[in-house]
């Protein structure tokens, strides 16, 4: 009976396959050919933000952008070079998360597939920084730095950029306040150095109980 469920498996998986073909395909050649969603402008940010994002993309440099298709995402994985992973980060905080797995699924593919072949990588990194939750508050690399350092985001040093990038992998598990051991941990990852390296960098004080959420 065993081969039976391999069987029944396969057909499964074909037949879901399928069925979400023509989600994706409406995805990619309309929703998104007509929507009015437009990339975050990358001067808006610091050059050093634009090449720590890569980083924690895990790119050790910005190249440009591979325009993917959906024989690319079958055979490689969505995973595969640095523009993918970078268009994959833009396109998960594009798609909204309260909907049918399924149906995310292909909405995320399409969408990592359509920013791959209409935004550059500098327009996915820039996306990536505003739209991503460096703060419990609000989104975006700015109002990170005004929570966390009380200045501008064109104002921090690049130690500074690397710990508010490290916080968005988890704004519990590397917060500055809270877990400020990961975080410099995490922020020396990103910047290519030794974890337990120092990280000179003039973070604001915790607001009271901050911690104790």
């Amino acid at each position: 009976m065993r081969w039976l469920r391999w069987v029944l498996g396969i057909v499964a998986c074909v037949v879901g396959l399928l069925s979400l073909a023509p989600l994706a395909l409406y995805l990619h050649c309309v929703r998104f050919a007509n929507t009015e969603l437009a990339p975050a402008e990358a001067e808006q940010f610091p050059r050093a933000a634009l090449e720590l994002m890569a980083s924690d993309c895990g790119c050790d440099v910005i190249e440009p952008m591979t325009a993917l298709n959906p024989y690319t995402y079958f055979s490689r994985g969505i995973e595969g070079d640095c523009s993918e992973r970078i268009s994959s980060r833009a396109a998960r905080l594009m798609v909204p998360r309260n909907i049918w797995q399924l149906r995310y699924t292909a909405t995320w593919i399409s969408a990592t597939i359509w920013v791959s072949r209409h935004w550059t990588t500098e327009e996915a990194l820039a996306t990536g920084l505003a739209r991503a939750h460096f703060s419990p508050d609000s989104p975006g690399l700015e109002a990170a730095a005004q929570l966390y350092f009380a200045r501008r985001s064109n104002d921090l040093t690049r130690e500074e950029i690397a710990q508010l990038i490290a916080t968005s992998r988890s704004l519990t598990r590397f917060n500055p306040w809270c877990e400020p051991t990961r975080n410099r941990a995490r922020a020396n990852h990103l910047l290519g150095r030794d974890e337990d390296s120092p990280i000179e960098s003039r973070l604001a004080p915790a607001p009271a109980g901050y911690c104790a959420r």
